[in-house]
């Protein structure tokens, strides 16, 4: 009978393994992605950079907590999602909803627990669904050891990190290869997309058109939606590296793209690109346009030279960039802000890179 037990009890534990309350553990083949985070201690924003990542699940406000080199963050679902495009996070429990596991806990979800303890190293011993001070004791040790609140209480974050260790969920691993990400098109190009490889871009790429363009989310926007009509407009600036198919044949350069919308056309005809003491201007290269409904679209490529490529690569170091985009009617200002300038750099490396 109590073989019989001990059975059930485990099949109970694998059947609340397989829910959708795991965390996903994220690693990274080759170079680590770069995601704005807060750290959950100091509040401050920062830059994470790391080989493996936890994605533990989502707080009230629907930001993702994580735990990466040794603590505790937070990233917005869309920060992630730019920095890591192939991520699906839609299965990441809300972690208030996640019932502490302490003493008087369901059986099936302490065993669930004790067994993931055991594999790590912390308890010893069979996983007997009964919660009492050897588990409490493995708890409070898993908790210091990972920087955690120490309560011997198997909380959300807790028991979603002590199972992501034991590798009871699905690691996900993300491949950067620029073979890869560039299978539409390595094989027609002379460029050396090595200087893609580890980094965090995609490809957009219409094969009918032969056009595309490769980017790692560095996009800024801009708006004017008051005033006279004639006078409002919206834009996007892209920072990234155009991508265009002749003969058969497929070029990739360093690029700027600047799409527009307006009642006027703006006729973009030059950027201005300045950083601390540098100063560059970028004139189009081509231009693209048409109407949508009343008003003008237009898109803008710019390709960028050396000197214009490390400018971008040096933005973060100088800690601003500020751009005029130079239309025939009027120009746009656009100050960068200083959790944009790390995207933007990036862009600027690999371009420095591939201009060699």
């Amino acid at each position: 009978m109590k073989k019989l037990n001990r059975i059930l009890l485990v099949l109970l534990a694998l059947c609340l393994l397989t829910g959708n309350a795991l965390a996903q553990t994220v690693r990274f083949a080759g170079k680590p992605r770069t995601i704005p985070v807060t750290n959950a201690e100091s509040e401050e924003l920062e830059y994470l950079q790391a080989l493996t990542i936890v994605l533990l699940g989502l707080d009230d406000n629907g930001a993702v907590e994580l735990y990466a080199d040794g603590r505790l963050m937070f990233a917005s679902q869309e920060a992630l999602q730019q920095a890591v495009p192939q991520l699906d996070i839609s299965e990441l429990p809300v972690l208030s909803e996640l019932k502490n596991i302490a003493k008087g806990a369901e059986v099936g979800r302490v065993v669930a627990l004790q067994q993931a303890l055991i594999d790590l190293g912390y308890l010893f011993g069979a996983a007997d669904g009964s919660y009492g001070a050897q588990s409490s004791t493995a708890v409070t040790e898993f908790q210091r050891a990972m920087g955690l609140e120490e309560t011997g209480i198997a909380d959300a974050v807790t028991q979603q990190l002590v199972f992501s260790l034991a590798d009871q969920e699905a690691l996900i691993e993300i491949a950067t290869s620029a073979e890869a990400i560039f299978a539409p098109i390595i094989d027609r190009t002379e460029t050396d997309l090595s200087v893609f490889d580890g980094r965090n871009v995609t490809l957009e790429y219409d094969d009918i058109a032969g056009t595309g363009f490769i980017t790692n989310g560095a996009d800024l926007g801009i708006s004017l939606t008051e005033g006279p009509d004639i006078d409002q407009y919206s834009m996007a600036v892209r920072f990234g590296f155009a991508v265009a198919e002749s003969k058969g044949a497929v070029t990739v350069k360093p690029a700027i793209r600047i799409e527009t919308t307006s009642v006027r056309a703006p006729l973009v005809q030059s950027v201005i690109l300045k950083s601390g003491e540098n100063r560059q201007t970028v004139k189009t290269t081509s231009t693209a346009s048409g109407v949508d409904g009343s008003k003008s679209v237009e898109s803008n490529t710019f390709n960028l030279s050396a000197d214009a490529a490390s400018l971008l690569a040096s933005v973060e170091e100088a800690g601003e960039l500020k751009i005029r985009v130079v239309g025939k009617y009027q120009s746009y200002d656009i100050e960068v802000a200083m959790e944009d300038l790390y995207k933007i750099a990036e862009t600027g490396e690999i371009a420095v890179a591939m201009l060699g």
